[in-house]
């Protein structure tokens, strides 16, 4: 299945948007800490600011996605950070939906990524995220809310 991938930033057609609910992950944070950082450089080399970014790290940016394939057949999903991390999400009862997600996947993991600093708040415990990509490489920095140090890799 070759499907074009599109972001949508209307606001008009994002109401009527049905985002379904989470489909699958994009990259694997426990695997590679960098895939988190690496996904969202991805999405804004492909399809630029996102529609919405907060400092709620569970809660971090939102990209609709309109997928046509060759047919004319058009998909809707959604790219987003959520509580679990990046992940895409659409009508995961929906076969067709489900396939266009695993495309979008794998079109996002095989794309460049940009340069960006994003900062943000992990609500559950109280702690300052830091993280982007500075000339090509990729980092994360964490912080408790009064300034200690915190590292959220002594969760995996």
């Amino acid at each position: 299945m070759k499907i074009k991938f599109e972001s949508v930033k209307d606001d008009e057609r994002v109401k009527e948007w049905d985002a379904g609910s989470q489909i699958r992950h994009i990259g694997n944070f426990l695997a590679d800490p960098n895939s988190m950082v690496l996904t969202y450089g991805r999405l804004q080399y492909l399809f630029g600011e996102p529609l919405y970014t907060t400092d709620d790290l569970e809660n971090a940016y939102d990209y609709f996605i309109l997928g046509t394939d060759e047919e004319g057949n058009t998909y809707q999903l959604t790219a987003y950070h959520g509580p679990t991390g990046p992940a895409i999400g659409g009508d995961s009862d929906d076969p067709q939906v489900v396939k266009a997600a695993e495309e979008l996947e794998k079109y996002i993991n095989a794309a460049d990524y940009v340069d960006y600093d994003y900062e943000g708040i992990y609500h559950d415990y109280d702690v300052t995220v830091k993280f982007g990509i500075r000339d090509g490489v990729p980092y994360m920095e964490e912080g408790e809310m009064d300034g200690e140090d915190f590292d959220l890799t002594e969760f995996e």
